[in-house]
């Protein structure tokens, strides 16, 4: 037997006695939606847009909306990324031995001051004037859809830019930890209810 072959052969008999170690990695995506929505109060909004769950966070009826009809309404649509708190957030739950964690999404902020990019030591939503704290988070396989409704005349202007705040964040702009940012290009108008949907995905 050549020397060659026989090196090949005691190489997959290590492998097979010692196999490596294997290697896992996560990789988190995030898009915004703004969506215009026929609805005159956030309880219609609820009634048709949301799920309803028990106390232990099961889901006990669907949306009345269907994703389908859901994506009728929608007018504009922009990725983000998770700032260095935010990677360090899900880091901290990760490896956590308790069932204790600093909240990651108490907030959602929207900004109108002029941005072109965004930097992953991000802190702060660039001219934030607006925000509402979600009202649902619903997980659907390794997706978590957040849902923060903007009634008629909240939020109305030229949205640039906006993120999620955790970490003790408040009603109050610019209070808690910037968990996410985005560029997120779309104007509100008064009048019009939206509802951002704010999905984080894993692969």
């Amino acid at each position: 037997m050549n020397e060659r072959l026989l090196n090949r052969l005691r190489a997959r008999l290590a492998r097979a006695i010692a196999p490596p170690a294997l290697q896992d990695s996560i990789h988190i995506s995030g898009l915004i939606r703004a969506r215009e929505v026929p609805f005159d109060s956030i309880e219609e909004w609820r009634t048709w847009w949301l799920g309803e769950f028990d106390n232990s966070g099961r889901m006990i009826r669907a949306p009345r909306m269907s994703e389908k009809e859901k994506e009728r309404y929608t007018v504009a649509a922009c990725e983000n990324i998770l700032v260095s708190s935010g990677i360090t957030q899900v880091l901290n739950y990760i490896g956590a031995n308790s069932g204790n964690s600093t909240a990651f999404a108490q907030y959602f902020g929207v900004g109108n001051i002029a941005i072109s990019q965004l930097n992953s030591n991000d802190t702060s939503v660039a001219g934030e004037y607006f925000r509402a704290a979600p009202s649902l988070s619903t997980i659907s396989g390794t997706q978590i859809d957040i849902s923060t409704f903007f009634g008629s005349t909240q939020g109305n202007g030229s949205i640039t830019n906006a993120g999620l705040f955790g970490g003790a964040a408040t009603g109050s702009t610019g209070t808690g930890t910037l968990m996410t940012h985005s560029l997120f290009t779309y104007t509100k108008v008064n009048g019009t209810p939206i509802t951002a949907d704010y999905l984080l995905s894993y692969s």
